[in-house]
């Protein structure tokens, strides 16, 4: 589902969270037919009869207890028979005449009446106007959220599956849509009688109902599974701008079909209706809010494609309980991502992707009362922030951690081992973990069961030279260092690739990848294999991992204005000898402490800039930067602010083992108010390095706590050694490695706790080796050539 803001964000009371649903361990429901009179919109009350079909899955089964919320039951049969029941308002308690042997099967016959539910405020529930009766699948506001409870009897969880049909009597200027493909229509008089059948099992949460006047637009995609009819419901005013709204849809379902593999679902399907809430992913029968036709905007097209997507992420594969939904939801919110980028291009997905982890790392844990894993919320975090925002966020840094090939083939295995079933996140990363052959475990508890971000920084940056003929190039040294941002231990095996420009084309630049652990990871590249020497080194420059960074990068040719957008700082470029590369990171974390503190002068605890460049003379640009600053409650700079504006100050340092200064010159800009705490920075003349916010405030008690030093150590430098290449990368049968001669001595092939499991020694002469493998494992390896003198250099094999 997606949601809007405002309403998803009011705050709700919960109920306490039940115990674990252990009911389909002993009934298996099979089938619903759903009987209901949907006429009485003057009393908005329902009439209705549940055909209950289940099978026991135990001997000696002499009850059941069926989930319906506060409607009023008028009888129940088994097997046609009148029986005794028992009901409180939340739970149909039906004892059977006879107990059920194992693999029997039975027939309940429910019936009811009764106001369906809606609390106000609520997400879902059932809606009922003068012009419109639907239903909303899952609640917000109660526990458990699964909603299926408020218009028939169920077992209302996220495991049981069942097949449906539904026979729903309207007024005759009355349409009824539910899930599944209709199979009749009969009028008699002043009603009509609508029969939809679902050929595909469904939790209850995805059942659907919506009843008015409807007018449909029909259509059909031709599929992997053949040609599917598309159904769009609205009310006749409405179906101009419904065809305007749903014009990429077809787009959509076969970029999906692409990705994920066939639609396995009867029919494409949207119903307008009138809640102010987004949308709901009613398999085949998506409730889609009308506002949305109103305004189109790019938001409206996302959570069509969102909604969409959910046909394979939630309704195909289900999350097992309310505190897995970030299999559900975060997926399809990346789904959104995955749209924009196969329909609109990789520069739309990038810049989307950049705007979703900016407010991830901004607003979330605001949003949730806390910084959340992904995985685990309780249950009043089911449909927040952290689930729908953070695990999309997440599964960006997945598909690098795997690849684009790995990523996409296994997602669509995984959707089709897993088709109408329930699943746990420690499911997802084992069976991903087997299918691509890389051991995700770190990368689960990194980035998913753990809350809050790491960060990533470069210190003790040196370089080094050799000549060769009469060319010289240079090297790069330098160390890692690893914060954290409210995570509570540092993250585990990270590939982080580094970057090494020689001039302002961002395209022309070559890079490695560094295995961080721990809080300081030394590293020394390889020489420059291009004509020019190394003038910018730049972690993560393509922004695959989601760390407490957002950071934004122009190739610079012209003097003017850069809005560095993310980064949340601009350039005014005045004078530009050169072109140049420009990137400004806005780091999410603590700057370091000044090791001599001024009295009285405070740095900001919260965040800090990094501007960097291929610039190597500081006379090559001339620039000033605008910073913005929010010293409101909700505000970035809050914890700085206790006095006014007119005391702060901005401070700068080269890199980090400097200390911090104030810088030459700036100018504070109030904006004609030194009290609201609202205002810009301007900093003539900026330069490459640090840049923090300060203040002056005697009274403030200084509560910053400085990291250990890095201190570069001596290293087994890869960089004494030429590359090589590996191919087939992934492999299976053999390796082919190719180097230059007279380099490496030895050559070994190393798992990920540090076991050589296969290696052989290279002669002087040889430029090309090969290495057996059919009989290692599958799995993620480090294949390590070293010299005589025991410098290593190493690179990353998959073995499929």
């Amino acid at each position: 589902m997606k949601y809007c803001l405002f309403l998803f964000f009011t705050a709700f009371v919960l109920l306490q969270s039940k115990a674990s649903d252990l009911r389909s361990d002993t009934i298996d429901i099979q089938s619903y037919i759903l009987k209901i009179d949907l006429t009485d919109f003057a009393n908005k009350s329902l009439k209705a009869e549940a055909e209950i079909e289940i099978k026991s899955l135990q001997n000696n089964v002499s009850s059941i207890r069926l989930d319906l919320l506060k409607l009023i039951v008028d009888s129940v049969k088994f097997n046609g028979t009148t029986t005794l029941f028992s009901y409180n308002d939340t739970l149909l308690t039906v004892n059977f005449p006879t107990a059920l042997s194992k693999n029997s099967n039975a027939v309940l016959q429910v019936s009811y009446h009764g106001k369906p539910l809606q609390m106000a405020g609520d997400f879902g529930g059932f809606y009922w106007t003068n012009l419109y009766a639907f239903n909303i699948g899952v609640s917000f506001a109660d526990d458990p959220h699964s909603y299926g409870r408020v218009w028939f009897p169920c077992f209302d969880n996220f495991k049981q599956r069942s097949l449906y049909e539904f026979q729903i009597t309207t007024k005759n200027t009355h349409k009824a849509l539910c899930n599944g493909i209709l199979q009749s229509e009969v009028d008699f008089g002043q009603n009509k009688i609508w029969t939809w059948q679902l050929n595909q099992p469904i939790p209850s949460y995805l059942a659907s109902v919506a009843v008015s006047q409807y007018e449909i637009l029909r259509d059909t995609v031709h599929g992997l599974n053949g040609v599917k009819e598309v159904l769009l419901a609205a009310r006749a005013n409405d179906t101009t701008k419904v065809k305007n709204l749903f014009v990429h849809l077809p787009d959509a379902f076969h970029i999906y079909e692409n990705l994920f593999g066939a639609y396995l679902w009867d029919r494409v399907g949207y119903c307008i209706v009138p809640f102010n809430a987004g949308a709901m992913e009613h398999a085949t029968n998506i409730a889609f809010m009308q506002n949305y036709l109103n305004a189109y905007s790019a938001e409206c097209e996302e959570t069509m494609a969102h909604e969409l997507s959910h046909h394979w992420f939630g309704d195909l594969v289900t999350c097992d309980s309310a505190s897995e939904m970030w299999l559900n939801e975060g997926w399809a919110r990346y789904c959104e991502k995955l749209f924009l980028e196969q329909f609109y291009g990789d520069s739309v997905y990038r810049q989307s992707v950049r705007t979703l982890h900016e407010d991830v790392l901004h607003r979330t844990h605001i949003r949730d009362g806390e910084y959340l894993p992904v995985s685990g919320v309780p249950s009043a975090q089911t449909y927040s922030s952290t689930v729908y925002d953070k695990g999309s966020d997440m599964i960006h840094t997945l598909r690098y951690y795997m690849g684009d090939a790995a990523f996409f083939s296994c997602v669509k295995n995984y959707l089709d081992s897993f088709k109408f079933k329930s699943v746990s996140t420690a499911q997802m990363r084992d069976y991903f973990s087997q299918c691509s052959g890389i051991d995700l475990t770190a990368y689960f508890n990194n980035w998913i069961y753990t809350k809050g971000f790491t960060h990533f920084s470069i210190e003790n940056l040196q370089y080094e030279t050799e000549t060769v003929g009469t060319e010289t190039r240079n090297r790069a040294k330098f160390t890692i260092r690893q914060k954290l941002n409210n995570a509570p231990e540092y993250f585990t095996n990270v590939p982080v690739v580094i970057s090494y420009f020689t001039n302002e084309n961002s395209s022309q630049r070559f890079t490695d990848t560094v295995w961080v652990n721990g809080s300081c990871t030394d590293h020394i590249s390889a020489y420059s294999n291009l004509s020019e020497n190394i003038k910018m080194v730049a972690l993560d420059f393509d922004e695959n991992l989601q760390d407490a960074i957002s950071d934004f990068w122009y190739e610079v040719k012209d003097t003017g204005l850069y809005d560095f957008d993310v980064a949340r700082a601009k350039l005014n470029v005045q004078e530009l000898s050169e072109p140049d590369l420009l990137r400004i990171e806005h780091n999410w974390i603590h700057p370091e402490p000044m090791k001599d503190k001024i009295s009285g002068l405070h740095l900001s605890n919260r965040r800090y800039w990094t501007i960097d460049g291929t610039w190597q003379d500081s006379s090559a640009i001339r620039a000033t930067a605008t910073f913005a600053y929010d010293g409101t409650d909700a505000g970035l700079d809050a914890d700085l602010f206790s006095t006014t504006e007119d005391n702060l100050s901005v401070l700068y340092r080269p890199n980090s083992e400097t200390e911090w200064q104030i810088a030459d010159s700036f100018f504070v800009n109030t904006q004609n108010s030194i009290s609201d705490k609202k205002g810009e920075i301007i900093v003539n003349n900026i330069q490459k390095g640090q840049y923090c916010f300060g203040i002056w405030n005697a009274l403030l008690a200084d509560t910053s706590v400085a990291d250990a030093d890095c201190i570069f150590t001596s290293i087994n430098s890869e960089s004494l050694l030429p590359d090589f290449k590996l191919y087939p990368n992934p492999a299976s049968q053999f390796l082919q490695v190719e180097i230059q001669p007279n380099t490496f001595n030895k050559a070994k092939i190393i798992d990920l706790t540090g076991r050589v499991v296969a290696e052989r020694i290279i002669n002087r002469s040889e430029s090309i080796i090969y290495l057996q493998i059919e009989n290692i494992a599958r799995g993620m390896y480090f294949v390590e050539l070293s010299n005589a003198f025991g410098n290593r250099r190493t690179k990353t094999l998959v073995v499929k």
